[in-house]
């Protein structure tokens, strides 16, 4: 570790202060968010000190679906209404789910986050991604920034599955999520969120993969150290 997640926060901050003082506004109003995706990766790429394959170009949050319509309005979010969104997953299976959609320009960065308007597809497996308020108390602050738990990040990653032929690194990203960030403390709660959204055999064995992968990373970042 090159630093700790506190500094690397505090960094992105930094970085970023009109989209902290945003984000510092939806907390003021009691608004249950959570960062997810890319953000929390770099965010494990800087602890760990390792380069992040491609770097974020916005800020992914999760909302409570009962604060959206509060979290446009201090955001100045535009939303598009019952948007149908269908994509391909890295492992040959298609995604689908109905969700209202918000982009909000921060100055220089743009902030997205949804409503999912019902259940996740992919296959026929349904998957309950919408946040929770116990999903919200399981984040970590870091002044104004409000990271997801790794859970989270599992079930958007481990839902989508994404590889290099697709522009994406999900595997990799998770993987460094894990080994920067992971708690082994809330092992209890990472298995019940897992349940409430309906984790099966595929997203179990990316889940593995990721561990693996982390594991791997841990070691290669420990031999560069002692190096």
């Amino acid at each position: 570790m090159v630093m700790t997640a506190e500094q690397a926060a505090g960094l992105m901050e930094s970085e970023h202060p009109r989209v902290a003082e945003c984000l510092g506004s939806l907390t003021e109003a009691g608004v249950g968010f959570v960062i997810v995706g890319s953000r929390v990766g770099q965010l494990a790429s800087m602890v760990l000190g390792v380069s992040d394959l491609k770097p974020p170009d916005d800020w992914d949050l999760q909302v409570l679906p009962e604060h959206f319509e509060e979290a446009v309005a201090i955001t100045g979010a535009e939303v598009r209404r019952h948007g149908y969104f269908s994509s391909p997953t890295g492992d040959g299976k298609q995604m689908r789910f109905i969700a209202h959609d918000a982009h909000a320009q921060i100055g220089n960065d743009t902030i997205q986050f949804m409503r999912p308007l019902g259940p996740a597809l992919v296959g026929r497996r349904v998957l309950r991604l919408h946040l929770t308020a116990e999903a919200c108390g399981a984040a970590t602050h870091y002044g104004r920034l409000v990271f997801a738990h790794d859970t989270e990040t599992m079930n958007l990653y481990g839902m989508r599955q994404g590889d290099h032929r697709m522009g994406k690194h999900d595997l990799e990203r998770a993987a460094t999520i894990r080994a920067a960030l992971y708690d082994p403390s809330t092992v209890e709660y990472a298995k019940l969120r897992a349940a409430q959204v309906g984790w099966d055999h595929r997203f179990h064995a990316f889940d593995t993969a990721v561990s693996n992968r982390a594991a791997e990373l841990l070691r290669g970042t420990a031999s560069a150290v002692l190096a």
